[in-house]
């Protein structure tokens, strides 16, 4: 039973559970936090576990007592919704597990969470193949390219940074998220121009966004989070050489001290949140250069924080990284 599950509360099974242990019942109660009103696949493959450890054979074709549902066959439509039980004592291959993890990762939703967490231990080339497949298909939904994203990121092996690189070109802005977070994670010196060319499309992305040198507050917001992602993946694979010329065009010429100044028009409700964006984007961008130790990145902290002189916070951090350095 989910501790949060608001359809039906948690409080009946708790005074069950305990009547069975008073009991000295053989049973099997769970609580899962976070659940909701969910039924997780590995909730089910425990209950049929625990009725294949119980059968009850008596030997009989008839019985005088009533017989229990589960000696009758399982229908279609029971193995569609909840699996078959039959199946449950059998261990299955390597590649049928496989195939069935990265089925529900594709379809998405808290099936396909559970099995990102349970593909994120498979640390094996064999694996993040299947992910990828997942990731470049065009039939895949947004929501499941991120979670493959994520997971080839969460599996961390060398082996996912070329099906990872091959995103960076995509027009969606929630996958390239997710597809250089998990760049980051991996690291080394081959994800760095993977690296590269997704902050180019993140300044495409930019570009888009300004609409006679206005942004509204919203997309403001979304690029330079996307920027800062940038910076904290930079800063994780470490290579100054290939970091410092796409930090100077991409994230400091565009948001930072562009050309041509910008507005990012709000009302009274949400003045602090072009700010904030610009603020935390600092905080990354210091963070990377610093990491990085390379002299260019002082100059780079004085040419961002110049036209900001009104905003305290964001010079201070600026000027941080200027002392670090």
């Amino acid at each position: 039973h989910g501790t949060d599950d608001r359809i039906c509360p948690v409080q009946g099974d708790r005074s069950a559970a305990d009547g069975l242990k008073n009991a000295k019942a053989d049973f099997v109660y769970t609580e899962i936090d976070k659940a909701g009103h969910g039924f997780p696949d590995w909730v089910r493959h425990d209950i049929f576990r625990f009725f294949a450890a119980h059968w009850k054979d008596d030997g009989k074709k008839r019985a005088v007592w009533p017989r229990s549902s589960f000696d009758r066959k399982t229908t279609k439509d029971e193995i569609k919704c909840f699996g078959d039980p039959a199946s449950s004592s059998a261990p299955e291959s390597g590649d049928a597990k496989l195939g069935e993890l990265v089925a529900a990762l594709e379809k998405g939703g808290g099936r396909g969470v559970e099995a990102a967490r349970e593909l994120a231990t498979r640390k094996d080339a064999a694996t993040v193949a299947a992910v990828a497949k997942v990731l470049h298909s065009k039939k895949t939904t947004t929501d499941a390219k991120v979670l493959a994203a994520k997971t080839i990121g969460d599996i961390g092996i060398a082996e996912g940074v070329k099906p990872l690189g091959a995103e960076t070109t995509t027009e969606d802005f929630r996958v390239l998220d997710a597809v250089v977070e998990s760049l980051g994670r991996i690291g080394g010196k081959e994800a760095s121009d993977p690296l590269v060319r997704a902050a180019r499309q993140f300044g495409a992305f930019w570009d888009k966004s300004n609409s006679g040198n206005q942004f509204s507050f919203t997309e403001y917001e979304t690029r330079c989070q996307s920027f800062g992602r940038v910076c904290d993946a930079l800063a994780a694979v470490g290579d100054a050489n290939a970091a410092i010329p796409v930090l100077e065009k991409e994230v400091v010429a565009r948001v930072f001290a562009p050309k041509t100044p910008y507005t990012v028009p709000v009302d009274s409700r949400f003045t602090g949140i072009p700010p904030r964006a610009r603020l935390d984007l600092m905080t990354s961008l210091r963070a990377c250069l610093v990491k990085l130790k390379d002299p260019r990145g002082k100059a780079l902290l004085v040419t961002a924080k110049a036209p900001w002189k009104d905003e305290a916070p964001l010079v201070a951090e600026a000027d941080a990284g200027i002392a670090e350095l």
